[in-house]
């Protein structure tokens, strides 16, 4: 029975010994403090053109005027680009009733630039009563 616990005794201190040894190593592993991770991409050119309009489905709704009644619109114009670029706008009107106070052609920079184009409805007095449409048009390009 002596024997039998001075073995077990043993085993037991052999063993402990064995795990605090692979504790002790373990604890005193020391991994580097900083390290650099190096990141890489392309930027693709990208532009975006977004009208806002005040009506639905990209329109101006004047509704029923009176000649020379001087209503106005205003529609937003916003372009995103990482390009420098040009707007241009066409404009349609066979009455010459629309004018709209946006240049034909803008030159813009790299970013988000919103713009503001000011519709004007001026019916002549000359103008046939009924419904008149016009239609204007705007692109953006890069330069």
């Amino acid at each position: 029975m002596r024997k039998m616990i001075l073995s077990g005794g043993l085993v037991f201190a052999l063993l402990f010994g064995i795990v605090g040894f692979a504790a002790a190593d373990i604890v005193s592993y020391s991994a580097p403090a900083d390290g650099t991770v190096t990141v890489n991409c392309t930027a693709n050119s990208a532009m975006s053109l977004t009208l806002n309009t005040p009506d639905a489905a990209q329109t101006v709704q004047f509704g029923a005027q009176d000649p020379m009644s001087g209503a106005t619109a205003n529609v937003g114009v916003n372009v995103k680009s990482n390009v420098e670029w040009d707007l241009t706008k066409v404009e349609t009107d066979a009455t010459g009733m629309l004018s709209t106070d946006l240049l034909d052609v803008v030159a813009g920079a790299v970013g988000d630039h919103s713009l503001t184009d000011v519709y004007t409805l001026n019916i002549p007095w000359a103008a046939a009563p009924g419904a008149h449409t016009a239609t204007v048009q705007y692109s953006v390009v890069a330069n």
